[in-house]
């Protein structure tokens, strides 16, 4: 006969066989399903009184392995997670909570981390013991990692914001509700929620010109259920205009396919409107006057030929070439000069309409476009020519530089054009032809293009291409002139260039040069040269006459300042296997002016070849005087005939002495040059210029 319980309820067996049949079933419900029960005892390590089949399946450990003794629990719990665990474990079992609920982190038997959501029910004696701890433990690590992801994302999207400035709005269309976040009204300045937003207050912080452009695309849009870019100027607290990018994309929609719901961002963008400002005005505005330049003015002269040709009317062309302004830059300095063309520029400016172009080309050149002119090519020229009379008087005033008045001019060339002409650089070349007519007439004048003027520019290209010819069929010639040292004896020869033409006419130097610098050849004429004089050189070595002397040649500033002249110069002399010495190159004293320090880089790496340099054209107005002492000069040369005509007699002697008192302390030679009477060589004689060339020797002659 079965006993009763203490209570005398139940016989004890049949409560036996029923707790053991509870916990069979509850092992078969846990040890196939995901959730894992475990029970830890109150010990150190946390031993485990038992643990479900399935644990295997979630952390690799058999339940027999856990059970072993030994087996500590703890040991499975990450060291990040282990002291809030147990710190929260001992928390609620002394405050007596009759389940409670955790997650961490256990490492499996292959190494892994996994997160744990554990529902955990303490169990107690009769006296109110802790003798055991019953865990259900669910797998949680994807929802973890999810979760994780989720925050990591949202951290990332808070970094980007910051990053990059944006503010966030969303413009619900029930109730017509804009929102902004605190970055939207901080980026116009204004403290959070400043104002009631809706969509006709912010219609009215957006910029009159931007605003109709602006709300047309949005419209267009979000009927197209697009995303938007817009860029525009909203209003700032300080009534200041900011420019900021609109993004925008309609993210809900009702069931009738309207929008519901539109979220976007507001990015200040006035650093990069100023930086592409500032990029505009250097690709199409002088930096020194502000003025339109070339490849601004070419645009505008294109729009006018084609306004022209709509309307019917002329406009005109004025090229603008300041006189003398290269004596005022030598003289005063850079500062001076460039101070100088800021004001021209003014004036310029002051002198024409509004609707009117004045621009720089570059140096001391402007061109003044006017449009709107009469249609009648009479009446346009009259009322052009008004309107260049009224700039001549501007710049024929005083200019206050450096504290003294200075004065300047200029020479005007004007083209008309009307709605016929191909392109503008055909008219920018009329203008110019027909200002190089007014400097030959006689500067601070005006002429216009005529037919003429195309005709001796067509003479000078056609020019060019002779020269051309001339220099690959060797047809440019040197003529030598002698130097004649003390006692009347020959030192040496200046090479001297000259052309004869196939129309018996044979033209010198200085218009060569400058037919070459029109025609783009100075370069291949400079090199065609220095072959010629290293040639002659070579000839001579064998020859009695003049084996002993040396020769001189001419370099002009394009030349002298090539980036390949001094290797060139080397080539040459190894060419022909000349010592370097016997060949002077003469600077002209005017290439150096201004360029002082860079000129003497220049001499100092052709002096390096061993090369003798003569200072040609020397005079006493020489900017760089004071300087002659740092150049590596060999030779200074003074035209005796300038010399003569400037000073008189008198004046020449005295002036000279002082260039041979100077040369002679510095070690340098003095030549003149230009001697043309028995009088200018006595006097050169008598001064001790260690040599003498010009016509009253002779002239120059092949050999």
């Amino acid at each position: 006969m079965e006993t009763l319980d203490q209570a005398g309820q139940a016989p004890v067996g049949e409560l036996v066989r029923h707790l053991r049949a509870q916990q069979a079933a509850e092992r078969k419900l846990f040890d196939s399903g995901p959730v894992v029960v475990l029970v830890w005892l109150p010990e150190d390590g946390w031993p485990l009184a038992y643990a479900s089949a399935n644990v295997e399946a979630q952390l690799g450990y058999t339940a027999r392995e856990m059970l072993v003794p030994g087996f500590r629990y703890a040991d499975l719990v990450h060291p990040d997670d282990l002291v809030r665990v147990g710190r929260e474990v001992g928390e609620r079992v002394a405050a007596g909570l009759s389940e409670y609920e955790q997650s961490y982190r256990l490492r499996g038997k292959d190494g892994r981390w996994r997160w744990f959501y554990d529902f955990s029910r303490p169990e107690w004696d009769r006296d109110g013991r802790l003798v055991r701890i019953r865990g259900y433990l669910i797998d949680r690590t994807r929802h973890k990692e999810a979760e994780n992801a989720l925050q990591e994302s949202e951290r990332r999207l808070r970094l980007a914001q910051a990053a990059s400035g944006a503010g966030i709005w969303e413009w619900q269309f029930a109730g017509d509700r804009v929102l902004w976040d605190a970055r939207c009204w901080q980026m116009l300045g204004y403290e959070d929620q400043a104002f009631a937003m809706d969509y006709s207050r912010w219609k009215t912080l957006v910029h009159p010109d931007d605003s109709p452009a602006a709300l047309e695309t949005l419209r267009e849009q979000l009927a197209r259920a697009q995303a938007f870019v817009i860029e525009l100027r909203l209003r700032r607290a300080d009534g200041a205009w900011q420019w900021t990018e609109v993004r925008g994309k309609a993210v809900e929609a009702g069931p009738d396919g309207r929008m519901r719901r539109v979220l976007g961002t507001h990015i200040d963008i006035s650093a990069r409107k100023a930086s592409e400002e500032k990029i505009e005005r250097m690709a199409f505005y002088d930096t020194l006057t502000g003025l339109p330049n070339r490849r601004l003015l070419l645009d505008r002269i294109g729009q006018a030929i084609a306004a022209a040709r709509r309307a019917g009317s002329q406009g005109a062309l004025v090229f603008v070439d300041l006189d003398r302004f290269k004596q005022l830059n030598d003289t005063l300095g850079h500062e001076m000069g460039d101070a100088m063309l800021v004001e021209v520029a003014r004036r310029l400016q002051g002198a024409v309409r509004a609707s009117d172009t004045v621009a720089r080309l570059g140096g001391d050149e402007f061109v003044v476009m006017l449009t709107g002119l009469s249609g009648q090519a009479r009446a346009a020229a009259l009322q052009a020519e008004t309107v260049v009379q009224g700039m001549l008087a501007e710049l024929g005033q005083p200019v206050q530089l450096g504290g003294h008045q200075r004065y300047t001019g200029a020479s005007f060339g004007v083209a008309l054009f009307d709605g016929t002409l191909a392109d503008a650089d055909t008219l920018i070349r009329r203008a110019d032809m027909a200002m190089y007519h007014a400097k030959r007439a006689g500067r601070h004048t005006l002429r216009f293009f005529d037919e003429a003027m195309q005709e001796a520019f067509s003479a000078r290209v056609q020019g060019g291409q002779s020269l051309r010819r001339a220099l690959a069929e060797g047809g440019v010639k040197l003529h030598f002139e002698r130097q004649y040292g003390r006692a009347r004896q020959v030192v040496g020869a200046e090479a001297l260039l000259r052309w004869p033409r196939r129309d018996g006419r044979v033209l010198r130097a200085r218009e060569v040069l400058a037919l070459a610098a029109e025609a783009g050849l100075s370069v291949q004429l400079g090199r065609y040269l220095l072959d010629a004089a290293c040639a002659a050189l070579a000839r001579w070595r064998s020859d009695g006459e003049h084996g002993h002397w040396h020769l001189a040649l001419n370099v002009d500033a394009v030349q002298l300042y090539h980036p390949d002249f001094p290797r060139e110069l080397a080539l040459s002399l190894e060419r022909y296997a000349l010592a370097p010495e016997r060949l002077t190159l003469e600077v002209p004293e005017a290439a150096l002016a201004g360029r002082e320090e860079e000129a003497q880089g220049r001499l100092a790496a052709l002096a390096g070849v061993g090369v003798r340099l003569s200072l040609d054209n020397f005079s006493l107005a020489f900017a760089t005087i004071a300087q002659l002492g740092s150049l590596p000069l060999s030779e200074l040369k003074v035209d005796c005939r300038q010399l003569w005509a400037l000073q008189g007699e008198a004046g020449a002697r005295a002036l000279a002495s002082a260039v041979l008192a100077l040369c002679a302390t510095l070690g340098v030679v003095v030549v003149a040059r230009n001697v043309d009477t028995a009088a200018q060589y006595a006097l050169c004689e008598e001064l001790g210029f260690h040599a003498c060339q010009g016509h009253y020797f002779g002239d120059a002659e092949a050999l």
